[in-house]
């Protein structure tokens, strides 16, 4: 659409207006908000899609949490903040094996003051990259936390034992 961001977003919402039960059109307008820097409308319509995609039983591509994610954390208070890091959380099992996705993790994580779950990831990140010495160096200094979630205890606690 000639590179007008602007007008990309009106040619989208009058798509929508043709098939409001798409949930992709909803998608395509977050993504364009967010390349214009409307964080706030892009997670509008990221969580609209989803919405969709649950009304019609279909399983919500992961490209859509990510983004819906991405557009949390670019928002940048601590209740977008929380929401985004359960989101990544919740798609542990799927993108475990990530650098970026880990590093979502850890940037949202250490926003949030959450430096376990931020030493988790960047250990994760190092197993990623096979730097298992230094993984196990960020593992061990997230398991001195004393709040550190099950979760992120656990993937500590196998990234030490790891060999």
């Amino acid at each position: 659409l000639n590179h007008d961001i602007k007008d990309s977003i009106s040619q989208a919402i009058k798509l929508q207006e043709q098939n409001k039960e798409n949930p992709f059109t909803n998608e395509m307008i977050g993504s364009l908000f967010f390349i214009d820097g409307d964080y706030k409308k892009a997670s509008t319509n990221y969580n609209q899609s989803i919405d969709k995609f649950n009304k019609l039983n279909i399983l919500t591509p992961i490209n859509i949490k990510l983004s819906l994610a991405k557009s949390l954390m670019e928002i940048n208070n601590e209740k977008s903040l929380k929401k985004s890091l359960l989101i990544l959380e919740e798609l542990i099992p799927i993108k475990y094996n990530s650098i970026y996705f880990w590093k979502l993790i850890g940037i949202t994580a250490n926003k949030l003051g959450i430096k376990s779950a931020s030493m988790v990831a960047a250990a994760e990140e190092k197993i990623l990259k096979k730097q298992n010495d230094k993984a196990k160096f960020f593992a061990s200094k997230a398991l001195k936390y004393k709040n550190i979630k099950t979760l992120y205890k656990m993937r500590a606690l196998d990234i030490i034992n790891f060999n």
